[in-house]
């Protein structure tokens, strides 16, 4: 008997399967569940998973129902190993009986038999997870036997999803639709009502659609504007597509479509480039019909956003409102203070139709005024065509340079208790140099105001605290604060040199020495520069107490000091510093313009040096141990560019390398072979998104090393994967303003291309920064010219950049990229969007 049921497990047999449990005398049923528990199948230990579903012949379903049909009970079903199994992924296995597609045939035979009802109560159990993978068929079976009610969302969401991934379905719906009308009208018809979960677009519903109207289903026409204002819900892009497919497939006649214009139109206004793009289509049809409705049209066609995908569409839009005008002049002009803003649409094409329409319809003086807000975006070859009215030249203005703040406002240091603890709750919103590293100063001052209890006083920053685990400066001052509580100090990491981390530690060591001197690095100006009168004074404070100055805690002090507007005050009590460090002090304020460094001073040297001045070489430094270190002879500049590349299975292909000596790789770094002291060379770099404005202000002046440290060493082929992501560094270098002076440009060239809209944004705003600022950007122009010659980036994204307003401000700018670039793609596979290129050129020169 058991080999039987063997037998009509394996086979499949479901009918053979139900007739033969169903049947057994009590003895048999019993027996037959004993013998399956003790089987080779069943619930199995395994060496990975706790435990395993074993099947005969993966016979899965039919196993678990044979279970089922064993049982009489729920009780008794329950009891039974399978019933608790919980496989790795924690769905229990009693869901199985119902979503799979077998069980809407199983299911009428069960509620038929009054012994295997009890299937209703364990449906019933089941959790909502485990529901989650049952489908319409099911749904519908208990639905039709009166077990369950009707759930419209729930079973139309079944229905659209079951088309994501078979076909094996589309005969089951194709004779539900035409012999269930129960079904025809409360789910087929409202299939386009409610948003599905599916991922994948429906299109074998199409199959359904052309199997239905083969057998002479007749569509409901009123379908067509249901599924237009279907349209205007924010769906995602699968369900809209479908929805956009279907009105295809129903082909409305110019009736349906005038009918239902004002819905067209409306999804002109949608900003979705598939639904601007479908509405045009019909639109058209409709556009020279005396029903046609002109100034509705225009009042959503002039919504359109820019969008490239569109292009031809708002082409096509501008054609229809050209035509109607023709034969319609406007009586009022006012309608063109709707179409002026269209500008912002940068196709060169489009912006000449829309200057020739505004001209040859919309003209009077008042034209300029109206378009002048618009002139940034305004390409030269429309800004001609709006000019050659009457023949005359009208200046279009345009407005001056992009706003920046360079406010810099002095800092002030807490001076009681409770100001140190409204700073601790500054720093963990701000993490930054203006906050923490006051903090930190604070606590060394105002050491003797410190608190009994303070674990107690401390404990609601630790509850915020323990809620932050990114980044590093917000854990460090975690274990700050539990240091200071204890007495004790932060652990050090021999392969990883965190400055905060060292300065907490001497602050640790100056609170156990009782010593209140401050801290050199701490910055006096927002939002993290040192001045120069007060480090000198800092200074002499130290020698007068017979302190050495920590010389680590004094190179940051110096990374940060600003070098413009030193008081002669400073200068002249810089002489009478008498420490190692004297001269370089008096270096950096401009007393002496001799190098004297020594084995212990040279880090402190070659970072002073540096940042007073970026362009120079010293040769002074190339006899000593920091010769090889980058940025200390010579401007920090690396190498980029092609290299073939032999991967572990011996495939040569070529990547892109930025190369790196051994000293600033970022494998190496963590290695430490490049001393933390020499910032301007990346030393000291760590990457954290979160917290790299605190590691930008180890080196404000001179960021190009810790810029670059962003790269990876080997990007292969595609520039999009150059660069960590990491957008508060350029945040950062925009924000105040922090001036890049060599390889710190191949992270901005980097931003321009990468696939994150936002970096492109803020590098085309750097880059116009630095040129209102006089900067050089050949360098720059360089290395964009050479990776979209190579094809190492998109032109596309080079374009973009030539699309954004005030074009006047980089036309120098791009021009040299593209004539570089011209240069440098000779002989060469010309990249994609190559003949664009050339076409902004000649609108370029036209500036």
């Amino acid at each position: 008997m058991f080999e039987l049921l063997k037998k009509l497990i394996t086979s499949r047999d479901l009918e053979g399967l139900f007739s033969f449990c169903s049947n057994l005398a009590e003895e048999e049923r019993l027996a037959l569940l004993d013998q399956l528990q003790h089987s080779p199948w069943g619930i199995k230990e395994h060496k990975r998973y706790d435990k395993i579903l074993v099947t005969p012949d993966g016979a899965r379903y039919e196993y678990l129902l044979a279970v089922f049909l064993l049982t009489r009970s729920l009780q008794e079903y329950e009891k039974q190993p399978i019933n608790t199994f919980i496989k790795k992924m924690y769905c229990p296995t009693a869901g199985e009986l119902f979503s799979n597609s077998k069980a809407s045939y199983v299911l009428p035979k069960l509620l038929q038999e009054e012994k295997y009802r009890f299937i209703l109560e364990l449906y019933h159990a089941l959790s909502e997870d485990s529901k989650e993978n049952i489908p319409f068929e099911t749904y519908w079976t208990l639905y039709k036997a009166g077990e369950i009610p009707l759930d419209e969302p729930l079973f139309v969401d079944k229905s659209i999803i079951a088309f994501s991934y078979s076909n094996d379905k589309i005969n089951y719906y194709t004779h539900l639709v035409l012999n269930d009308q129960e079904f025809q009208d409360k789910i087929f018809r409202r299939l386009h009502r409610y948003e599905s979960g599916m991922h994948r677009d429906a299109k074998l519903w199409e199959e359904v659609f052309v199997q239905l109207q083969e057998q002479g289903y007749v569509f409901d026409r009123q379908l067509i504007g249901e599924l237009l204002e279907s349209l205007l819900n924010p769906w995602k892009k699968p369900q809209l597509n479908w929805h956009c497919r279907w009105i295809t497939f129903l082909a409305p006649t110019e009736k349906e479509i005038i009918d239902n214009q004002e819905r067209f139109f409306a999804l002109l206004s949608t900003g979705n480039d598939v639904l601007v793009n479908f509405a045009m289509k019909w639109i058209q049809k409709i556009s020279k019909s005396p029903l046609f409705c002109i100034e509705k049209f225009q009042d959503n066609f002039v919504l359109c956003l820019p969008s490239e995908k569109t292009i031809k569409s708002q082409l096509a839009g501008l054609t229809i409102l050209e035509k109607y005008y023709h034969k319609n002049p406007p009586e009022q002009l006012d309608s063109r203070e709707q179409l002026i803003p269209l500008f912002t649409q940068p196709d060169i094409a489009f912006q000449q139709a829309l200057a020739t329409l505004l001209v040859e319809y919309f003209y009077d003086e008042k034209l300029w005024e109206l378009i002048t807000p618009y002139t940034d975006f305004i390409k030269p070859s429309a800004q001609e065509i709006l000019q050659q009215k009457d023949g005359t030249d009208k200046e279009i203005k345009t407005p001056g340079s992009l706003p920046h703040s360079t406010q810099r406002l002095p800092l002030s240091l807490p001076k009681n208790w409770d100001e140190l603890l409204f700073l601790i709750g500054d720093s963990i919103r701000e993490r930054s140099a203006a906050t923490i590293d006051l903090l930190i100063d604070g606590i060394v001052r105002l050491q003797t105001l410190i608190p009994k209890g303070l674990k107690k006083v401390l404990a609601p920053y630790h509850k915020q605290l323990n809620k932050s685990h990114r980044g590093y400066v917000l854990p460090l001052l975690k274990e700050f604060l539990l240091a200071l509580e204890t007495g004790g100090h932060l652990p050090l990491d021999e392969n990883l040199f965190l400055f905060l981390r060292y300065k907490m530690n001497v602050a640790l060591e100056r609170i156990a020495q009782k010593c209140t001197l401050p801290l050199l690095s701490t910055p006096t100006i927002a939002p993290f520069y040192t001045e120069a009168a007060v480090l000198v004074e800092k200074l002499l404070s130290y020698e007068q107490e017979g302190v050495i100055p920590d010389f680590e805690d004094l190179t940051i002090a110096c990374n940060r000091l600003l070098l413009t507007d030193i008081p002669q005050s400073a200068k002249e009590k810089s002489q009478l510093l008498q420490g190692d460090y004297a001269q370089a002090i008096q270096y950096a304020l401009g007393v002496t313009s001799v190098l004297s460094p020594t084995e212990e001073t040279l880090p402190l040297w070659t970072q002073i040096t540096r940042i007073k001045h970026p362009e120079q070489e010293f040769p002074e430094f190339s006899q000593t141990t920091a010769k090889d270190i980058p940025s200390v002879v010579n401007p920090y500049y690396i190498g980029y560019g092609w290299q073939e590349y032999t991967t572990y299975l011996g495939e040569v292909m070529p990547v892109f390398v930025y190369d790196f000596t051994p000293y600033n790789s970022p494998t190496e770094r963590q290695k430490s072979l490049l001393p933390e002291q020499y910032y301007n060379a990346g030393g000291g770099a760590w990457h954290s998104n979160e917290d790299f404005e605190y590691t930008l202000s180890l080196c404000p002046q001179y960021p190009d090393g810790i810029i670059c440290s962003i790269f990876s060493h080997r990007v292969g082929w595609n520039a999009l994967t150059g660069v960590y992501d990491n957008i508060e560094a350029i945040e950062t270098l925009l924000k105040y303003q922090l001036p890049l002076y060599h390889s710190g440009w191949l992270y901005i060239g980097a931003c321009l291309f990468l696939e994150k809209r936002p970096y492109r944004d803020l590098a085309y705003e750097y880059i116009c920064w630095a040129l209102e600022q006089g900067k050089d950007l050949t360098y720059l122009a360089n290395y964009v010219a050479y990776v979209l010659a190579t094809g190492h980036a998109p032109i596309k994204h080079f374009l973009e950049m030539l699309d954004r307003p005030n074009l006047n401000i980089i036309k120098g700018f791009a021009n040299m990229i593209i004539n570089e670039y011209l240069r440098q793609v000779g002989g060469r596979e010309l990249p994609k969007f190559h003949k664009k290129l050339l076409d902004y050129q000649k609108e370029i020169s036209h500036l």
